[in-house]
């Protein structure tokens, strides 16, 4: 099971998200630039409408 740690820094509107994935770096990397990848791995178990995915370095995801 993959570990999640959320940390909010102070005086900011951020919200950091760090995951420890056991998967290979190529599967994660997939499942980052390609929305019907992401939704099976991120939100497995959730119905979830993806209004927005922009899988690039600097992206938005809005889901």
């Amino acid at each position: 099971m993959a570990k999640l740690k959320v940390t909010v820094p102070e005086n900011s509107l951020d919200i950091i998200g760090e995951i420890e994935i056991k998967a290979p770096l190529e599967k994660v990397f997939e499942a980052y630039i390609k929305e019907e990848v992401f939704v099976k791995w991120f939100c497995r178990g959730n119905q979830v409408k993806v209004n927005k995915f922009e899988g690039k370095n600097g992206g938005v995801w809005d889901i």
